[in-house]
């Protein structure tokens, strides 16, 4: 199991009152008990992830996302091998399979549930929808993320294909960012798409995964994890 230190960072922070504090910094440990930086979404069976979800003008709820299992995507996608990622909310559940391609997590398939487990939606993306790419950390890049989406209708099994396109923008490449988890040093990802559209800010940590989101409807906070 990757463990937790607490590194004090060479950086100094201006509180108010004008005195000097210096953060503690949660980062993830190799097997020579030394730092490592990982990937931007690490991914293993048994990995999870809460987070406090705060929707604009609502209490704080919590959701977790989980790693299930290494298999089949099946469907449309089968003999796509992809992590099974089941995220639990207050309002049902997601259950999305997400592929390592070894620069980038990527979604395959995705799944909609209400509280009685009765699948609400189902979707394909075709090749993929990105998820976050490790490949672009320098501030400032940018790149196009196309792709088809395949809604399904769980009453008709009719499916209807709808053309995306989604701008991903470096907007920082360390940032450091303090959540209910602990601080961490992120890159701030900016995704926009058509006309402004799904805009949203993701903040990741390198060995540990997303630390923050936000859009016009609400943020969300890791609040904790579990890494193998």
């Amino acid at each position: 199991m990757r463990l937790r230190l607490f590194l004090a960072l060479g950086i100094t922070l201006v509180a108010c009152g004008g005195s000097d504090t210096t953060p503690t910094v949660d980062a993830a440990i190799g097997s020579d008990g030394r730092p490592v930086a990982g990937r931007l979404l690490p991914m293993a069976v048994g990995d999870s992830w809460t987070y406090a979800v705060t929707p604009t003008g609502m209490p704080t709820v919590q959701k977790t996302s989980t790693v299930q299992a290494f298999e089949d995507v099946g469907g449309s996608k089968a003999g796509v091998m992809a992590f099974r990622v089941r995220t639990e909310k207050v309002d049902g559940a997601t259950v999305s399979w997400q592929a390592d391609t070894g620069t980038a997590i990527v979604r395959h398939r995705e799944q909609v549930f209400d509280l009685t487990q009765t699948m609400t939606s189902e979707q394909y993306y075709t090749p993929s929808k990105l998820r976050v790419d490790d490949a672009h950390l320098t501030a400032g890049a940018t790149w196009v993320d196309t792709y088809t989406e395949e809604s399904r209708n769980v009453g008709t099994g009719v499916v209807t294909p709808i053309a995306k396109s989604e701008t991903w923008t470096v907007e920082a490449a360390a940032e450091l960012v303090t959540v209910p988890a602990g601080t961490f040093v992120c890159v701030r990802l900016r995704r926009t798409g058509a006309a402004g559209a799904a805009d949203k800010r993701y903040w990741f940590s390198p060995g540990v995964g997303k630390i923050k989101e936000a859009s016009v409807d609400s943020i969300e906070e890791l609040s904790s994890y579990t890494l193998r």
